[in-house]
């Protein structure tokens, strides 16, 4: 984002959200915290929404984040008021300036449990059940607005707690695994079979998460040159290091043992270890 107020209202929202997901946390211990995370984590979304539509129309004084007033309406651009003293958007109006951008479907059920305990405390098992599943719901909305439209990698913006509160929802982890998968099939292997392991056979050693896809800071194809990345805690790995993590999951065909990692291509090519595989083209010659 380059638009001064559009940076001010994205740091808002990631505020904004970050207090929602850690009352989503609490909530377990506390269910009264229901209500603050959705309070808080809808505003942050709108905050969201609101910052995409004060970069796209900042040179034009900011039309798509102003309320239609009698002043927007009837007089010219540049005679309104500074938008800092303006009216701004509601929840209406940002659905029909962003349109198909967001899976409003996943908000609207979120907004009408807002609008619900506005009105009156809602508590017991029932409100507490809507509450989750609305949240649960939102959040791949805001990880997928965050990166896809603002740019913004939401794993590098919201603090690590927050993060993994997003990532740990079934939606959103599952929309992690394919856009991992996408990022590893289009590198550049010696072997695609390579690319499976690292999809299937990968568990971070600091925090037991399977999804590590390409470090977007490295422009590489080739997978033995990128940097690869935890999505869950961020640890950086190299492509040396990737294997010193995966070969002990593989293990050899005859003896069980685990394969270490400059046996890989071995592995890869003949299901066996270095030893075994050796002995088998040993044997295969004598024939």
């Amino acid at each position: 984002m380059s638009d001064p107020i559009a940076k001010r209202l994205f740091q808002n929202a990631v505020d904004s959200v970050e207090l929602g997901l850690e009352d989503f946390r609490l909530a377990k211990s506390d269910p009264r915290r229901y209500v603050s995370a959705t309070r808080n984590v809808f505003a942050g979304m709108l905050l969201l929404f609101k910052s995409w539509l004060a970069e796209e129309s900042a040179e034009r004084n900011y039309d798509l984040l102003r309320a239609e007033t009698k002043e927007v309406k009837k007089r010219p651009p540049e005679e309104w008021a500074d938008i800092s003293e303006a009216k701004t958007v509601g929840f209406g109006e940002i659905k029909d300036r962003i349109g198909a951008k967001v899976d409003w479907a996943r908000i609207d059920k979120l907004h009408e449990y807002r609008n619900r305990i506005e009105h009156a405390f809602i508590s017991g098992g029932h409100g507490e059940s809507d509450a989750i599943r609305y949240l649960a719901q939102s959040f791949l909305v805001i990880r997928d607005f965050m990166k896809n439209e603002i740019g913004e990698d939401p794993a590098r913006r919201l603090s690590l707690d927050g993060w993994n509160t997003l990532f740990n929802e079934h939606d959103v982890h599952l929309q992690e695994e394919l856009e991992r998968n996408d990022a590893v099939d289009n590198l550049d292997w010696i072997d695609s079979d390579f690319a499976e392991l690292v999809k299937h056979e990968f568990e971070c050693p600091d925090c037991g998460s399977e999804i590590v896809t390409v470090n977007d800071a490295t422009k590489e194809a080739d997978g033995e040159k990128v940097r690869y990345m935890c999505r869950k805690c961020g640890k950086d790995f190299s492509y040396g290091e990737l294997c010193a993590v995966i070969s002990p999951r593989c293990h050899c065909s005859v003896c069980d043992d685990s394969i270490e990692p400059d046996e890989l291509p071995i592995y890869l090519e003949t299901g066996m270890c270095g030893w075994h595989a050796h002995i088998w083209e040993k044997e295969f010659a004598e024939e």
